[in-house]
C-alpha cells in the first residue's frame, strides 16, 4: 500500500512538471498575459508546428512521445484495475487540459498533432507497465516507483542546473 502512495505522490510531481513544461514552457512571464495576441488552434495533424522548411520536425514530436509515456506508467501503476484503454483515454484527457490551458492564456499554440503525440506516449507507457507487470508480476510497482524516483531526482537536479545558469 505504500508503494501505491509513493506512486501517487510522484505522480504529482510529475505532472507540476510537466505542467512547467508544456504549459510555462520552462519560464512565465505575468505580463506575457496582458500583450495582445492572436491565438489559434492547429486541427490538421502534423503540419505548421511539426514542419520546419517544409520538412517534420522530428525532435517535437519525439519529445512530446517522451514526455507522456511516464504518464502512461503511472496511470497504469495507480488505477491498475482499470482497462488500459481508460488510463489512455485519460492522458488524452490530461493532454487536452494543457492544450486548452496554451489556448486560454496565450501560451504556444493549442495544436492536434501535440495531443495525437502525447496520447501515443501515454499508450507507450501503459504498454512499458505491462511489460514490467508480466516481468516482475508484484515486485512491479516497487521496481517502477524505484526507477522513476531516479530519474525524478536526476529530471530535477538538471533542471536546476540548466536554470541557474
Amino acid at each position: 500500500m505504500k508503494s501505491k502512495y509513493l506512486s501517487v505522490f510522484l505522480f504529482f510531481v510529475y505532472l507540476v512538471i510537466l505542467f512547467w513544461i508544456i504549459v510555462l514552457k520552462t519560464e512565465f512571464n505575468i505580463s506575457s498575459l496582458t500583450e495582445i495576441k492572436i491565438q489559434s488552434i492547429n486541427l490538421v495533424p502534423f503540419t505548421r508546428t511539426a514542419v520546419l522548411n517544409n520538412k517534420i520536425f522530428y525532435d517535437e514530436i519525439l519529445y512530446n512521445i517522451l514526455l507522456f509515456i511516464p504518464m502512461g506508467v503511472f496511470l497504469s501503476m495507480i488505477f491498475e484495475n482499470k482497462p488500459i484503454f481508460a488510463n489512455i483515454l485519460f492522458g488524452l484527457f490530461i493532454s487536452l487540459m494543457f492544450e486548452i490551458i496554451q489556448f486560454i492564456f496565450k501560451i504556444g499554440i493549442s495544436d492536434i498533432t501535440d495531443l495525437i503525440n502525447n496520447t501515443f506516449g501515454c499508450a507507450l507507457g501503459t504498454l512499458v507497465y505491462k511489460i514490467f507487470k508480466n516481468l516482475f508480476d508484484e515486485n512491479a510497482l516497487i521496481i517502477c516507483n524505484w526507477i522513476i524516483s531516479i530519474c525524478t531526482v536526476l529530471f530535477i537536479f538538471i533542471i536546476f542546473v540548466y536554470t541557474t545558469k
